[in-house]
């Protein structure tokens, strides 16, 4: 199934994340927030996933980043909440779970 709002979603879940783990994270203007299709790679350890692909090379502790349009962000069902819930039911799926 296709999300047409994923990666706004995602951005928000990443919000949710942060402002959980203290930093903020600047927003992109408006005109950059629109729906896109992008594939998702979701990651217990965000930071080692992007130290080598990101240019957040600098910071502390990467919580998330984006490499050739693909977005890397850290597992949702680690994270609580309504989104995070939906997103780690979805992964579910996709990893094989059949609830049904």
């Amino acid at each position: 199934m296709v999300f047409p709002n994923l990666k706004a979603a995602l951005l928000a879940l990443i919000g949710v994340v942060i402002t959980a783990c203290g930093p903020q994270v600047e927003r992109p203007p408006s005109e950059l927030q629109a729906d896109r299709h992008s594939m998702v790679t979701f990651t217990s350890d965000p930071d080692a996933a992007c130290r080598g692909i990101s240019t957040h090379k600098g910071e502390a502790r990467i919580l998330g980043c984006e490499f050739h349009s693909a977005l890397v962000v850290p597992n949702p069902c680690g994270v609580s909440g309504a989104y995070a819930d939906l997103l780690c039911h979805e992964l579910g799926h996709a990893n094989g779970w059949n609830h049904d």
